[in-house]
């Protein structure tokens, strides 16, 4: 059965879009304003790339800083680029609204109906 696709907006580090990830649906993209935050968000969905049981132990170790976030990126260069392109850094209402957009429509392709979430801004 096809996962229903979810826009996450204020994601902040993605406790909202992780627990629609957990219940089974599928964020294909979450903006968030933070930089930092943006980041944490790039590595869970680098984590949810893999099987749960075929996850790399590199992510583990980038986790307790036996590797830097470099290293990760080199060996799965394929897997952070899908990471980094579910993760849209911008100020929703201040950045451009057109980009914003357009990466919303890359995400949902041919998918009409989803769903659309949303951290409250602190």
């Amino acid at each position: 059965m096809k996962k229903m696709p979810v826009i996450d907006i204020f994601a902040g580090p993605g406790g909202l879009g992780e627990g629609f990830t957990r219940a089974g649906f599928d964020v294909r993209l979450s903006i968030e304003m933070d930089a930092i935050a943006s980041e944490t968000l790039k590595i869970r969905k680098f984590y949810y790339q893999f099987n749960k049981d075929s996850v790399p132990n590199e992510y583990y170790d980038f986790l307790e800083g036996k590797i830097a976030k470099e290293e990760l990126k080199k060996q799965f260069p394929k897997e952070w680029e899908e990471s980094e392109k579910a993760i849209l850094t911008a100020e929703l209402g201040k950045e451009d609204q057109e980009l914003i957009n357009e990466k919303i429509k890359d995400a949902l392709g041919e998918d009409n109906d989803f769903i659309l979430i949303g951290g409250p801004p602190c």
